[in-house]
């Protein structure tokens, strides 16, 4: 079964490092799998080289470069031959479905990673537009799956699809543990009397992260005596907006704004912080909560699309409600001044993880999923 995945870039973003994951993974399995993105970076060509998976790139200079990319990738389609062509969100699926009537054999999977409707509503004409392309061109693709059950209700409601797996994304736990040394305590053994806190946050600089509900937290806990630190690692169109919500908050002693890193830094950081906190108002499976959770970094959250499925409140993370910086900070001053409820988040951050995304489940999820999906075009 030879698979080609289709992406918009190979930036560092979750999608981006999900999929690298998980081509390794059928790489370790003999697959084979083969990797197009449309257009610029590719931050991950020295991990694709030495692991020997194939790249096309089809050098988009704009989103709606149409013709440019449908040739383009007809020309890998008819070069290569896959069986399965899986596209990661809309663009990719939207060259992956007009390139169909020239390449029907193949058969076309969607991956859904994001809560895209429900962050963005299709309220505007334009957008309503795009949402009923978007309707029209899903019905070129013959299967479709999500990384969480969030994304599959939200997509299957907005895109009225008749069927839609849930395959979540792979959490490669040796790989995170094996990349950072662990040569100084984390969050989970560190002595209540150290008082100076440090708490991390990773992910875009975009609206749907809710940012600004975490500063309005960080300066109720403030108030309140918290010796607090917290860095933001990440870039994006806020990253403006953020610094100066920073700056009018009179936290630029508590808060730092920092570009995205490498992951073995990341998570080294994410080791050496006391919490992991995301004060989202919308999420797909997000990665950065799952890693603490490998590393046994505590997290807090907010109930919004896949983490209260990959977060049990008070067992394996603390689970808020979203938009209310009151309940997040509540809920950050209650893990740390309370060192046995950090074990057992940590404890249960592990455990969660280890059951619910392991590589194993996961890859082998996907290929039947696949192996399915081509039988019933055998079957017709």
């Amino acid at each position: 079964m030879k698979t080609i995945f289709v992406i918009e870039s190979l930036s560092k973003g979750g999608a981006e490092h999900a999929l690298i994951n998980l081509v390794t993974e059928f790489q370790n399995r003999g697959y084979e799998p083969q990797i197009v993105y449309l257009w610029e970076p590719n931050n991950f060509t020295a991990i694709l080289n030495r692991l020997g998976i194939k790249t096309h790139a089809l050098g988009l200079s704009s989103r709606w470069s149409i013709f440019v990319g449908f040739i383009r990738l007809l020309r890998v389609l008819k070069q290569e031959k896959p069986d399965i062509l899986n596209a990661i969100n809309f663009f990719p699926m939207f060259y992956c479905s007009i390139t169909k009537p020239f390449s029907w054999k193949i058969c076309r999977v969607v991956s859904f990673h994001n809560m895209g409707y429900e962050a963005y509503p299709a309220i505007t004409f334009l957008k309503k537009l795009r949402k009923t392309l978007d309707i029209l061109l899903n019905l070129a693709m013959d299967g479709h799956t999500a990384v969480s059950m969030a994304v599959a209700d939200s997509y299957q409601k907005h895109l009225r699809l008749r069927e839609i797996r849930t395959i979540n994304n792979i959490i490669p736990v040796e790989k995170i543990l094996s990349s950072f040394s662990k040569s100084q305590p984390n969050s989970g053994s560190q002595d209540l009397e150290v008082t100076n806190h440090q708490i991390i946050m990773a992910g875009r600089l975009v609206p749907e992260k809710g940012y600004h509900f975490m500063i309005a937290a960080m300066s109720l806990l403030i108030e309140r005596g918290m010796n607090l630190k917290l860095e933001i690692y990440g870039e994006g169109l806020l990253l403006d907006e953020i610094n100066q919500n920073i700056k009018l908050s009179n936290l630029s002693n508590y808060i730092s704004v920092n570009p995205s890193i490498d992951h073995k830094t990341l998570f080294q950081k994410i080791f050496l912080s006391d919490l992991l906190v995301l004060s989202s108002v919308s999420e797909g499976l997000p990665m950065a909560a799952a890693e603490a959770m490998v590393i046994g970094t505590p997290v807090v959250a907010t109930k919004v699309g896949g983490l209260p499925e990959m977060i049990e409140n008070q067992v394996s993370g603390m689970l808020v409600a979203s938009h209310d910086s009151l309940a997040l900070a509540n809920a950050i001053e209650k893990v740390l001044s309370d060192k046995s409820l950090q074990k057992k988040l940590s404890a249960g951050g592990r455990i969660r993880i280890q059951d619910k995304y392991s590589s194993d489940k996961i890859c082998m999820d996907l290929i039947h999923y696949f192996e399915e999906i081509l039988f019933r075009r055998g079957a017709n």
